[in-house]
């Protein structure tokens, strides 16, 4: 790039070149503000009039409580009044006059008395969580809304309605009426009817005429020397004779579709219900004496060997000599 010098000539000598010479800038006037915001000289605008505002006296508010703007010289406060000259006129407000009324006058409130609710002392509610309970030998219903409560009663005729989980019922020779989810159920030797709901339930029975349900998982029914008709609808249950019953004293036969297990030499009878139904209910196996047991795959191999036979006579104890010598294998093949 050539070097121009202030003639406008470079130095090789070449064309002069033409500067043109800068054009001054020109700058308004500018109207100076009054910096402490009391006056603008602005000629072009009239000055500006506040007219007086009339003062409301009000013990609340007070103008000069109220601080203006700190001046930017001095920092000095001015009230409101005297920035704004305004001239005080004191106005007196009438009060607003209010009609007199005379006062209300409520009458008492009417009171309803509650209607009597009856109650009845032969029914009782157990509440409470491992609520414990013991009764005589009174009639009673009673309601177990608790769950693992623990209830003992009489030898009174108790209806027993279990809302509750995992109950324990101990009921007399009374003739009860038992139903709930029970976890453990001894009755005494009264003529008891019983629905179990109770999964792992176990159902301990008397002497007497005793109708039982048991729906839940894996129950066990412990029969004593009565009549009893069962019917596990649950899975897996198990049927218990006492010890001084031996496996040689029960007798095996199909009745329609029920099962029918009768004790040679006494009375003493248990009826399982719906083994021969379409959709069988059996428990799973059947204890007596010793701790023998029969799986219910081998009931039927019994059945049909003592369907040969009369059953035995009451009054006898044990098979007779034909009958030992047929059932003999039999016995000892199926019970464990």
């Amino acid at each position: 790039m050539p070097d121009i010098g202030p003639v406008g000539r470079d130095h090789v000598g070449r064309t002069p070149v033409d500067v043109p010479r800068p054009r001054p800038i020109v700058i308004p006037d500018i109207p100076m503000v009054d910096t402490s915001h009391r006056d603008l000289n602005i000629a072009s605008h009239p000055r500006v009039t506040v007219p007086d505002i009339p003062l409301v006296q009000d013990p609340r508010m007070k103008f000069d409580d109220i601080p203006a703007v700190a001046d930017t010289e001095d920092f000095s406060f001015a009230s409101l009044r005297d920035r704004i000259r305004v001239r005080p006129t004191p106005t007196t407000v009438d009060p607003v006059p209010t009609s007199s009324r005379d006062p209300l006058t409520l009458s008492p409130l009417s009171t309803v008395d509650p209607a009597p609710v009856a109650s009845d002392p032969n029914t009782m509610t157990v509440q409470g969580f491992f609520a414990d309970v013991t009764l005589g030998d009174e009639s009673k219903t009673i309601n177990v809304e608790a769950s693992n409560a623990k209830v003992v009663a009489g030898n009174g005729d108790n209806k027993v309605n279990v809302t509750g989980r995992r109950a324990e019922i101990t009921l007399g020779n009374g003739n009860n009426v038992v139903a709930g989810d029970i976890n453990k159920l001894t009755v005494g030797h009264g003529n008891n009817d019983i629905t179990d709901s109770g999964s792992f339930a176990t159902v301990k029975l008397g002497d007497g005429n005793n109708k039982v349900l048991v729906s839940g998982n894996m129950p066990t029914v412990e029969v004593g020397h009565g009549v009893n008709d069962l019917e596990f609808s649950g899975s897996m249950g198990q049927l218990v004779f006492g010890q001084d019953i031996s496996p040689e004293r029960l007798w095996f036969q199909h009745e329609g579709q029920d099962l029918q297990i009768s004790v040679i030499g006494s009375q003493q009878e248990v009826t399982l219900h719906n083994w021969y139904a379409a959709t069988p209910e059996r428990p799973r196996d059947i204890m007596a004496g010793d701790r023998h047991r029969l799986f219910d795959n081998d009931v039927e191999n019994l059945v049909q060997a003592m369907a040969a036979f009369a059953p035995a006579a009451p009054a006898t104890m044990t098979f007779g000599a034909a009958e030992q010598q047929a059932l003999q294998p039999v016995l000892a093949a199926n019970w464990r």
